[in-house]
């Protein structure tokens, strides 16, 4: 499974970049913050729905509802966790695992800068 994101998917990025979000993203990762993006798409099931309501479920259990922020639009979400303990590298790299079991084949998992 390639995790790498498309060349649009790059190219939006670049275009939403500008030097002091450049910056604010920069002191939020020397700070500890972390985050996890999923690609998930529309849900067009009641499967899809409840795979990616258990994702955000699970996502706020790791946080106790005080660390994590979620934002994103019908087919994206990104998970923002705050650093404390435990640290949000391994509340990401549980988050991403639980994504991985979940992910029913197409979803794009990737831990990312913004």
């Amino acid at each position: 499974m390639n995790d790498a994101p498309s060349l649009e998917e790059v190219q939006a990025m670049v275009a939403r970049l500008t030097p002091a979000s450049m910056t604010a993203a920069a002191e939020e990762i020397t700070r500890g913050v972390r985050y996890l993006t999923v690609v998930h798409g529309d849900a067009e099931t009641d499967d899809d729905a409840r795979r990616q309501s258990d994702l955000s479920n699970a996502a706020w259990k790791l946080c106790a509802g005080t660390r994590l922020s979620i934002r994103g639009t019908n087919d994206t979400r990104t998970y923002r966790v705050e650093p404390g303990e435990p640290s949000a590298d391994a509340i990401i790299d549980v988050l991403a695992d639980t994504a991985n079991r979940l992910n029913p084949g197409w979803w794009k998992i990737r831990r990312s800068a913004f």
